[in-house]
């Protein structure tokens, strides 16, 4: 009667530590799986953040270019008599 009793404990040893060991290994793929999507929107957001740094660099180019075209017309309006 003692041998089973020894038997059931090592059975029951070897069943946790295998769900310890399946718990882990979903674990760290849900880790992983965690970064990919981290890095995923962290490109996403360089992306549009890029674009965006990009129309507000043409919006100030079309600015300085309307500032010196309006610095022409009035040099224009000056000199005519």
């Amino acid at each position: 009667m003692r041998n089973l009793h020894i038997e059931f404990d090592i059975v029951s040893v070897k069943f946790v530590v295998l769900v310890i060991q399946q718990f882990m290994s979903l674990f760290l793929k849900f880790i992983n799986d965690l970064f990919k999507m981290f890095g995923q929107f962290v490109h996403a957001f360089q992306i549009v953040f890029g674009k965006g740094l990009e129309l507000l660099n043409g919006v100030e180019n079309i600015n300085q270019f309307q500032d010196s075209s309006a610095k022409e017309i009035k040099f224009t309006e000056d000199l005519s008599f």
